[in-house]
């Protein structure tokens, strides 16, 4: 059994029925037995949250803090991954090869990155390094025109701390990959992090 979560939707198929189109945009795929080690972490979980829901009504003078839900942001376009730059600015990566940010609750109207001419598969991942302050360099994950797995770092253009885009000729290939499915689709999906 494959089980695959991507844009938003749980997808699983035990007889290989999923077409290789929505296997595309997956980005994360798991085996039958790490989804049973991730449901019986769910299990405890939810007997820790229903112990502590019942110690809570049991307990005349319990108070739960006030809690208000708030609108999401949309104008995303298969957003896979999501992290910051040890400021205020959200990154949101979209697979089609965009990097966007998201400033005081709004989406800038220019991507801070823009790779979709160089990829095929997608753009999976962005990473901050702890100097990308005072250096401004950062990683990104992507699958290249021919299948293969690219990290590869990129430069801010500009102040790191001020500018909001990035200097998109300034790639390095740091890794790549060949696809180790040959040519037929598989899964290329990765995430960076420091």
């Amino acid at each position: 059994m494959i089980v695959g979560i991507g844009s938003g939707l749980d997808i699983v198929t035990d007889d290989n029925s999923m077409s290789m189109h929505s296997l595309k945009y997956l980005s994360f795929c798991y085996t039958a037995r790490e989804m049973r080690r991730k449901r019986a972490f769910c299990c405890v979980i939810s007997g820790w949250l229903l112990a502590l829901m019942f110690a809570a009504t049991s307990a005349q003078a319990q108070s739960w803090p006030q809690i208000e839900l708030a609108g999401s942001i949309s104008g995303f376009a298969y957003p896979v991954h999501i992290t910051h730059a040890g400021d205020d600015r959200i990154f949101v990566v979209q697979v089609g090869g965009k990097i966007r940010i998201v400033k005081n609750g709004a989406v800038l109207p220019t991507p801070f990155l823009d790779i979709s001419a160089r990829q095929s598969e997608g753009l999976y991942s962005v990473a901050f390094p702890s100097n990308y302050r005072s250096q401004g360099y950062f990683f990104v994950n992507y699958v290249d025109l021919n299948k293969n797995v690219v990290i590869a770092r990129y430069q801010v253009a500009g102040d790191p701390i001020t500018s909001n885009v990035a200097d998109p000729n300034s790639e390095l290939i740091v890794l790549r990959v060949p696809p180790p499915w040959g040519d037929t689709a598989g899964h290329a999906g990765g995430e960076l992090s420091f």
